[in-house]
């Protein structure tokens, strides 16, 4: 053929070589050299033409005939269902794309020129082995689907088993893969589903995703030692893998790397793995066990072993750092999980099956536990918080429904912020046990709170801190056992431990270690009626027990040296405390504050140092005894005991501070020997303190500390230093005997004693003083016989002027009457000694006097001089003053007196009551009465009644009569108006004012006042005048009256009213004019002779409208009337407006009517009541006719009805 022939000379030969020499398929290579060159591509149509054609066509042979550089082009012999076997020349050195694609090839040897065989080269053919050239750089899905490879022969060069290889190749039982490959890469065998077994050597550094994916018979596969990661999905359904070998090198566990491997038991993956993928072994439904060594790190991830439903426990790693979301779940039967991880985060998205679990095991090496890590484990019954653990995330075991123990050994977990963000151990409603290990140290905020079933809890030796709210309200706790040596104070009651809002806690018990108690710590325990302390205890913190009401005693032991505020404040059923610490440091307030009930206060032999403000205003103490080794007692320690009427202070006291006794209630004091300093008021306002015996050798530092009350001051016989000031002002010590050791007395140390009577000093020679250690030098001074001259020459006792030798003697002679009286205390005394007389009377006398005119009885007498007294007697008058009702009152003043007494009688009436005067007449109170003879009087009471009267409005007016009155009492009221009102009527109706009342009970009076009103009536003609104007109360009916002058007549008012008189309710301020006209005309009618006749008149006087006739002027009352006129006459008709009669009958036939000022009542005889406009009852009675006689309205009231009548 020529090389300019077209594509139909090459159909034509191609279909003369079907008929002729076909099978020849060495004339073939003839057909496609044109000109000795071979196309480098076979074109489809040749394919078509030449071989689907050619049914018989077996095999092919392609030789290399002065040829080179040939491929076989793209889909040359693609779906060439009867090519069976191809030769490629060794001039090949590429086959193109699908160039057998689903061809019936199935054998085919591959030369070692192929370098490149390009996707599905041989893909879905029949091929049942097949040999790839080691020079081969390029085969990505070559055999891709050859269903019936069973033989692969990969020689050695080639470096990479390329993509989709021999994916699908489902009859491929074993691949032999040559140390030069470092890649098989994605699916390279995936699907071949009866690929067994396969051996990929060490020279492997890659398995990329679904490398063997839906390998369903691999039962066995060894990853090499060079390979880091395994890539997705890279064994993703292999179903009959029932082991892995994992090399040591492997770092990272692909995405759904072996996902669905449902015949995988177990998996042990190495310490070098970082990340295990997502759904990583997913479904392994046989996967019983799974090993994660501790130097795994990095993250499980999401689903990474969801789905293994017959792993029964997992050990999570220590040194993991995340597990995502259902990395566990839908694991059935995963009992028991061991978590190692030492810091790692956690999805809170169903990571593990939360259902089944039973068993969860935080590991040794724990510092963080993660939020809600065992949330919702509604089997697990325990957990263990190891050593160290540092902090545990919110809800970490929220809604562990059956949790019921939990061993809490976490040494230093961190605090939770509120109940919120704890562990949520507080919605475990189960936990009956919460245990702490031996060696934990803090005990987080809000830990416990909350849990409802603990009863019991033991705090550890080695805490040494509590957060607050610890154990808020856990009502099942009703025993606390305190170990914890030191632990820190917590810094309010609100933030306490929490233990005062568990109201059952009925014993807290304290370890025999505990050396520190926390303040606040227990709190408003109300339940605790007894504390027992340990005896190593040295501290107690500020409330450590305040508001423990139940507290019935408690003991401090002697190892005690700090004790803080309000310790065992409001304390209220605390009684008795023994205080036993040797030396604990002072208070600012007492530590027994508000505990008022306290009675006994016991003090141990050990006890050195009393604490300032220890006891002070515990006023049921009665009693104080100091043990012999106390020296120290603090400033206030006992201040405002005022119950303590005893102290015993001991031998060793050395010091007692300022008002250390202020206000105690003692009666007397014994200072020691061993006493050196007292402060300033240590025994101030002792008001009861008489006595004071003053042992105290050398006390040089003291300040005023006795009460003025003080009446004997006694200095013992060891005494050699009195200080300064210590009887100052003590006015009632009436003598002081100064011992013969004193050497020295200091300034004003009986300065102000202005009672004292005597000195007597013991002292030979005289104790120094300074001018103002006396004040009075008046004083009788007895000194020792023989030194009388030293005391003339010393300094400032020579100034004193009575200066007498003590042991001189005198005698006093008492005599009497001894038919009224005796007398005792006569007899011989020492000089200057004081002594007591007496005089007593017999029945019916009464002392008197001394014969001195002394009458003090019994009297005190300084022995000066030889003395005879006689004591006088009188008869006695008995004074009986007594109380008309001794629920009225009382009296005083009864009682025998000497005749001619002067006492005062007081008559004390009782709220309610009032004296009124003595039953003599007299009403003097307080009443002075000279008692002459046996008298009785009696003080009459009356009871108290309140008289409250008021106005019925303040703005109208007031009134004056108010307050409380004996019974009987005549009271003048008073109401007055203010301007513009007018008084109307008293409530009960009197209008009386001013008004008598006689209180005889309780009485209310309300004055009622009306507002004044103008009522301005005047005339229309100056020559007519009106009656009425003036100023009246509301509601005041004032009958108005126009009087015409005459020749005129009334005509009407001006508002068009003809009543004359006419009454007007006044309401308002009101103006009326009465307006009149020409009354009357004169008619002359005369005789024009009298001689020739007379004249005869008919005069008739006709009313208007509402008028009647009365009379004529000249007294005729004759109408019509006929008059003979004889001269001049004047006449007048004379009217008045008709009477308005009211008649009403009602059923029971009672009738009412006025004519004119008279008013008639028909009722059959039964009593009725008239009253007038402003209410005042003007008659009361049966008559049938009453006379009214001022014009008005009036209201009449009769036993049916009430009715209202105008009289004009």
């Amino acid at each position: 053929m020529a090389a300019g022939n077209n594509r139909a000379d090459v159909l034509d030969a191609c279909t003369r070589l079907r008929f002729r020499e076909r099978r020849n398929l060495l004339q073939l290579q003839r057909i496609f050299r044109f000109g000795g060159i071979c196309y480098p591509q076979w074109d489809s149509l040749f394919r078509e033409l030449l071989f689907g054609a050619c049914e018989n066509t077996q095999d092919s042979h392609l030789q290399q005939q002065n040829v080179s550089g040939a491929e076989i082009g793209q889909q040359a012999f693609k779906s060439c269902k009867k090519l069976i076997s191809v030769e490629i020349p060794e001039s090949v050195t590429k086959i193109g794309n699908g160039a057998f694609d689903y061809s019936g090839l199935s054998s085919v040897n591959i030369p070692n020129s192929v370098t490149i065989i390009e996707n599905n080269a041989f893909s879905s053919t029949q091929l049942t082995s097949i040999r790839i050239p080691g020079n081969a750089t390029q085969w990505e899905r070559a055999f891709a689907g050859c269903s019936k490879l069973t033989t692969v022969i990969i020689e050695s060069g080639i470096k990479k088993i390329e993509k989709g290889a021999f994916a699908n190749c489902t009859g491929l039982t074993s691949v032999s893969i040559p140390n030069s490959v470092t890649v098989i890469s994605e699916s390279a065998f995936s699907s071949c589903t009866a690929l067994t077994s396969i051996d990929i050597p060490n020279s492997v550094t890659e398995i990329s995703s679904t490398a063997f994916s839906g390998c369903k018979s691999l039962i066995h596969i060894s990853i090499p030692e060079k390979i880091t990661g395994i890539g997705t999905s890279a064994f993703s359904d292999c179903t009959a893998l029932s082991s892995i070998t994992f090399p040591s090198t492997l770092t990272g566990i692909g995405d759904n790397c072996f996902e669905g491997c449902t015949g995988l038991t177990t998996v042990d993956i190495p310490a070098t793995v970082s990340y295990i993928g997502h759904t990583s072994f997913k479904d392994c439904t046989k996967l019983t066990s799974v090993s994660i060594p501790d130097g795994v790190t990095g993250i499980i991830g999401r689903e990474a072993f969801s789905g293994c439903v017959k792993l029964s426990s997992i050990t999570i790693p220590q040194n993991l750092e995340g597990v995502r979301a259902n990395a566990f779940s839908g694991c059935l039967n995963l009992k028991s999980v061991t978590w190692n991880a030492r810091d790692c985060s956690f999805s809170r998205d169903n990571v593990f099956p939360t259902s089944v679990i039973t068993s969860f095991t935080f590991g040794d090496n724990v510092e963080k536990i993660p939020e809600g890590i065992c949330e919702d484990m509604e089997k697990l019954t325990s957990v263990t918080i190891p050593e160290s653990v540092t902090s545990i995330g919110k809800e970490a075991f929220k809604n562990c429904t059956e949790l019921t123990s939990v061993v809490w050994k976490a040494r230093k977990c961190a605090n939770f912020s509120n109940s919120a963000y704890s562990p949520q151990f507080n919605t475990c409603p189960n936990i009956t046990s919460f245990t702490f290990g031996e060696n934990v140290e803090k005990i987080p905020a809000y830990l416990c709170s909350g849990i409802t079933q603990i009863s019991e809890i033991s705090i550890p030796e080695s805490v040494t801190y509590m957060g607050r709210a610890a154990f808020k309200e856990c009502p099942g706790i009703t025993s606390v056992r305190w170990n914890a040596r030191t632990c820190t104070d917590f810094t309010s009651a609100e933030n306490s431990a929490g233990f005062n809002t568990c109201p059952n806690i009925t014993a807290f018990a304290f370890g025999e270690n505990v050396e520190k108690i926390p303040a606040y710590l227990c709190f408003g325990m109300e339940r605790l009626t007894e504390i027992i302390l340990p005896q190593k205890t040295t501290t107690l913190g500020n409330g450590v027990f305040k508001n423990c009401i139940g507290l019935q005693s408690i003991s401090i032991p002697l190892s005690t040296t700090t004790i803080g505020a309000d310790a065992f404040n409001d304390c209220m059923a605390l009684t008795s405390v023994i205080w036993n610490a040797r030396w604990c440091s002072d208070f600012t307030s007492s530590p027994f504050n508000a505990s008022p009930n306290i009675a006994s206060f016991t003090f141990g032999e050990g006890v050195e140092r009393i604490p300032a403000f220890l006891c002070r205003r515990l006023e049921a103490i009665d009693e104080i005894t100091l043990p012999e080794g106390a020296t120290y007692i603090g400033a206030e320690a006992f201040s405002g005991c005022s119950g303590v009427t005893v102290v015993n202070l001991g031998n060793s006291l050395t010091n007692i501070g300022s008002k250390a006794f202020y206000g105690c209630g003692l009666s007397t004091v014994s200072i020691p020997m061993s006493l050196t300093s007292i402060g300033a008021e240590a025994f101030g306002d002792c008001v009861r303190l008489k006595s004071v015996i003053w042992d105290a050798r050398n006390c040089s530092d003291f300040a005023t500390s006795f009460p003025e009350t003080v009446t004997a001051f006694t200095f013992g016989k060891n005494v050699r230093l009195i200080p300064s000031g210590i009887c100052q002002d003590m006015a009632l010590i009436d003598s002081i005997s100064i011992p013969s050791t004193v050497t020295h007395i200091g300034d004003f140390a009986f300065y102000g004693c202005d009672g004292l009577e005597r000195i007597i000093s013991s002292a030979s020679i005289p104790p120094t003083i300074s001018e103002t250690t006396f004040e009075d030098y008046t004083t009788k001074l007895y000194v020792p016989i023989g030194s009388k001259t030293r005391y003339h020459e010393a300094d400032y006792w020579s100034n004193f002027t009575d200066l007498r030798n003590d042991g001189a003697s005198y005698t006093i002679v008492l005599s009497t009457d001894i038919e009224k009286g005796s007398v005792s205390g006569g007899g011989l005394y020492e000089d200057g000694e004081i002594v007591r007389i007496s005089a007593t009377p017999k029945v019916g006398y009464l002392f008197a006097r001394w014969s001195d005119g002394n009458t003090e009885n019994p009297r005190k007498i300084t022995v000066e001089s030889e003395l005879s007294l006689t004591a006088e007697f009188t008869a006695v008058c008995r004074l009986s003053v007594l109380s008309n009702d001794a629920t009225m009152g009382t009296v005083k003043g009864s009682g025998e007196y000497a005749e001619s007494t002067i006492v005062i009688l007081s008559a004390l009436p009782n709220e309610g009551f009032q004296f009124a005067r003595w039953n003599d007449g007299s009403t003097e109170n307080p009443r002075p009465m000279t008692v002459m003879d046996d008298t009785e009087l009696t003080a009459e009471f009356l009871p108290l009644h309140s008289l409250s009267v008021a106005a019925d409005n303040t703005t109208t007016g007031i009134v004056e009569g108010s307050g409380e009155y004996a019974e009987g009492t005549v009271v003048i009221l008073s109401a007055l108006p203010n301007e513009g009102f007018q008084f109307a009527r008293w409530n009960d109706g009197s209008t009386e004012n001013p008004r008598p009342v006689t209180v005889m009970e309780d009485t209310e009076l309300t004055a009622e006042f009306l507002p004044l009103h103008s009522l301005s009536v005047t005339a229309d003609a100056t020559t007519d005048i009106v009656e009425g104007s003036g100023e009246y109360a509301e509601g005041t009916v004032v009958i108005l009256s126009a009087l015409p002058n005459e020749g005129f007549q009334f005509a009407r008012w001006n508002d068009g009213n003809t009543e004359n008189p006419r009454p007007v309710t006044v309401m308002e301020d009101t103006e009326l004019t009465a307006e009149f006209e020409t009354g009357s005309h004169r008619l002359s009618v005369r005789s024009g002779n009298e001689d020739m006749g007379n004249v005869t008149a008919l005069l008739t006087a006709t009313p208007n409208t509402g008028y009647q006739f009365i009379h004529w002027n000249d007294g005729d009352i004759s109408n019509p009337r006929t008059i003979a006129i004889s001269e001049n006459i004047d006449l007048i008709a004379k009217f008045e407006a008709k009477a308005t009669n009211t008649d009403a009958i009602s059923n029971d036939n009672e009738r009412i009517s006025v004519i004119g000022r008279t008013l008639y009542v028909e009722n059959g005889g039964k009593t009725y009541r008239i009253y007038n406009t402003i209410g005042q009852l003007v008659y009361t009675g049966n008559d049938s006719e009453v006379s009214l006689s001022n014009p008005g309205i009036y209201t009449v009231c009769t036993g049916n009805r009430t009715q209202k009548i105008m009289i004009r």
